[in-house]
């Protein structure tokens, strides 16, 4: 289980992180876009409708550019959770194998050594 942990919380440090570089490009985009607006607004240069159109731009961007890195990493996270709970899997197979052979030692009175040792001698 703790390997599942490590996996998740790994992944989502790494997402946080990407998400933090990619909002502040964003951000700094959407700011050049609305100084665009004010410089065609006091009639510095540029065209009102256009300049508009970039802000809505850079803000769809960023909404796009989080829901990327979201989704391309979930799609990560899914094979490294599958490959973790595979492992917990076998952990746990051979875990019950182990106390079943035991059990069955317990219940009949003889161990895999012993039925070893038998098989040798008789060869």
């Amino acid at each position: 289980m703790e390997s599942v942990t490590t996996a998740v919380g790994d992944k989502m440090d790494d997402v946080v992180c990407k998400v933090q570089d990619a909002v502040e490009d964003d951000l700094k985009s959407i700011g050049e876009a609305v100084e665009g607006v004010q410089s065609a607004i006091k009639g510095e240069g540029g065209d009102l409708g256009e300049a508009i159109g970039e802000v809505a731009e850079a803000v769809v961007k960023g909404a796009i550019d989080v829901r990327d890195i979201v989704e391309e990493d979930r799609v990560e996270l899914e094979g490294e959770l599958r490959e973790a709970m595979d492992a917990m899997v076998a952990d746990v197979q051979d875990s019950v194998e182990e106390d079943l052979e035991k059990m069955r030692d317990l219940a009949t009175g003889t161990d895999e050594k012993e039925e070893e040792t038998e098989k040798t001698e008789d060869e």
